[in-house]
């Protein structure tokens, strides 16, 4: 795994507010698809630093737009913190930005809305940090205990949230820019989890299969990034939906790919500058 390099130059970066959320801007539109980048629920933007230092060395000057969520960072909230409302807000900021059609990336829960996003706006492809679009064994999990989690209960599921990133996989370096980048409030957490929690469950894995075919439809790069090996059968389901699919598996990373190696995933949003639309003469390869 890659040790994070403090020493690396990072890019000019002016902080901004953009649709009420805080964000870092770096470079100005010069061509390159712009970069939108999403942190996870309740990660800030500085999750992205380690990878942006590499970044400024690899793709000096590219136009990127790191985004707080509301109730993240230095965003307040801006209820309700569903998917429609957030995608929405995200799309604002691209534009008072001065993005165009971006590359979206996101971590986690941002996977979703990065997949989101490119079902309803243009976007010049999308890049997905382990977060497999298919929900049903984590909403069977939660509906069940959906009281518990709004009440006392929340802190020892939370527990077992934090068991499954296999934090022990990580050096020490990314374990430290995980431990101050997260703020894992249960009033937070709850709100953005409200729709798993209480929506039935055809309903939302209609609404996925929906947005998944609008992205297919789109024909933008997809690249999915996993930590660990995705069932077979949930991956041919998912190139099958999407046939502009890639999946990448970073085995051993655990939930935090981007951090166990953040020069090879800096290569990979570097890469982005020459992805086009399915039927153009570059792919995403």
């Amino acid at each position: 795994m890659t040790t994070i390099n403090s020493d690396i130059r990072t890019d000019s970066v002016e902080q901004v507010k953009v649709a009420g959320m805080a964000a870092d801007l770096y470079g100005s539109p010069d061509g390159r698809p712009s970069l939108l980048l999403l942190p996870g629920l309740t990660f800030d933007r500085r999750i992205w630093q380690p990878v942006l230092d590499y970044l400024a060395r690899l793709d000096p000057g590219r136009h990127i737009l790191s985004l707080d969520l509301p109730g993240h960072g230095g965003s307040p909230d801006q209820l309700p913190h569903s998917m429609d409302h957030v995608v929405a807000l995200i799309h604002e900021a691209v534009m008072e930005a001065g993005l165009d059609a971006p590359v979206v990336v996101g971590h986690s829960i941002s996977g979703g809305f990065a997949s989101m996003y490119a079902s309803q706006f243009a976007t010049r492809g999308v890049v997905n940090v382990d977060a497999l679009p298919n929900i049903e064994q984590f909403v069977q999990l939660v509906q069940p205990a959906a009281g518990p989690i709004r009440g006392d209960g929340f802190a020892g599921v939370w527990a077992l949230m934090e068991q499954s990133f296999r934090l022990e996989l990580l050096p020490p370096s990314a374990r430290a820019v995980i431990a101050r980048t997260s703020d894992p409030r249960q009033d937070l957490v709850v709100s953005y989890w409200d729709e798993m929690l209480s929506r039935p469950l055809d309903e939302q894995t209609a609404r996925i299969s929906d947005g998944i075919a609008a992205v297919a439809k789109a024909g933008v790069p997809y690249l999915l990034v996993v930590g660990t090996e995705p069932p077979p059968e949930v991956a041919e389901v998912l190139h099958r939906a999407l046939p502009q699919l890639e999946i990448e598996v970073w085995a051993g990373t655990g939930h935090f790919p981007h951090l166990a190696y953040p020069d090879r995933f800096a290569a990979r949003l570097a890469a982005s500058a020459r992805w086009q639309r399915a039927g153009g003469q570059t792919a995403l390869s």
